[in-house]
């Protein structure tokens, strides 16, 4: 043990970090975050800083901030408690989809309170917004919520230059940089992102994306169906977090295109896909077609579709969107 006092770090990895069930997503391969003795040594030092701000910036590719922000800071200040947690953005506030009413109730009940940096048009009106948040969260006497923010370089630093009041609250100690020499490709990030730590899934629920990803061409079709993907999963985030109140979101997709295209496989990708993002129970693709849907005769068309239309509410039953 007198040996363990002179390795302040290692001690605080012990004690502090080690025995907590969300470490683990430091070492996953689906993650690409910083190495565990950068993240140990950065905690260490910011739970030593005394008097000093208690929020936290992350900056980097957009989808490991707010993965590390949630999987690993968040987790590290509330000790994995997700019902003292709030996910935002920036963006909700300008737009007024969050009211200051709503952002000031979280602020009195949350302990973390994890912010998106988007993209911003800074009007007077934004920026006078922003900057009051600023104050607010720049008072000495201002320790709780800790609030995360997190976004790219590029949109952190017009935050920045737009607002000194949110610039001045953040210096090297409670600054996490997550670099990449090469772009992220979506195959690399699996369904557990917004989960708070990770549970066993067999590698072949890993495959829907990949398979997609594989495919020739199609470019624009993976990105509309990343974009698709990532707002199902926030979607999911903000109930589970007690945010929407809006009652079933709705995931249904048209596909159009010439035959031989791909339009069937990759309807029964995203059927996968949403089963291993824990919004289906099942991942399986009901398939039909005209030849099913028409009848031979006048009214036969009607029975069918009302017959069908029995099936696919016993299937919803069976298979429904998880809440």
């Amino acid at each position: 043990m007198d040996e363990l006092e002179s390795h302040p770090d290692k001690k605080f990895f012990i004690e502090r970090l080690c025995p907590t069930d969300w470490w683990q997503n430091m070492y996953s391969e689906q993650f690409h975050f910083p190495s565990a003795e950068k993240v140990i040594g950065k905690l260490y030092s910011y739970s030593e800083a005394e008097g000093v701000c208690p929020h936290l910036l992350v900056t980097g590719n957009d989808l490991m901030t707010k993965a590390f922000s949630c999987f690993i800071l968040a987790a590290y200040l509330t000790g994995n408690d997700k019902s003292e947690q709030a996910i935002f953005s920036l963006g909700e506030l300008v737009s007024g989809n969050l009211q200051w009413s709503e952002l000031t109730e979280h602020i009195r009940q949350k302990q973390v309170i994890v912010m998106n940096v988007p993209q911003l048009e800074y009007s007077a009106s934004t920026v006078n917004l922003l900057s009051m948040l600023g104050d607010i969260l720049s008072k000495e006497d201002f320790s709780r919520p800790v609030f995360i923010f997190h976004g790219t370089e590029e949109h952190v630093n017009q935050l920045f230059q737009e607002c000194e009041a949110i610039a001045g609250m953040f210096a090297e100690y409670n600054t996490f940089r997550i670099s990449l020499s090469t772009e992220i490709p979506p195959t690399t990030l699996n369904d557990t992102e917004f989960q708070p730590a990770l549970r066993e899934t067999p590698f072949a629920e890993f495959s829907a994306e990949e398979e997609l990803q594989q495919m020739v061409g199609l470019k624009q079709l993976k990105e509309d169906i990343q974009e698709a993907r990532m707002m199902s999963l926030f979607l999911k985030e903000r109930r589970e977090l007690n945010l929407d109140l809006c009652g079933d979101s709705r995931y249904h997709m048209l596909f159009l295109g010439n035959p031989g295209t791909g339009k069937t496989t990759v309807a029964r990708l995203v059927g996968k896909m949403y089963h291993q993002m824990g919004l289906l129970s099942k991942g399986h693709t009901v398939e039909t077609c005209r030849t099913n849907l028409v009848g031979e005769y006048l009214g036969h068309t009607e029975k069918i579709r009302k017959r069908l239309s029995r099936k696919l509410v016993e299937v919803y039953c069976r298979n429904r969107i998880r809440i």
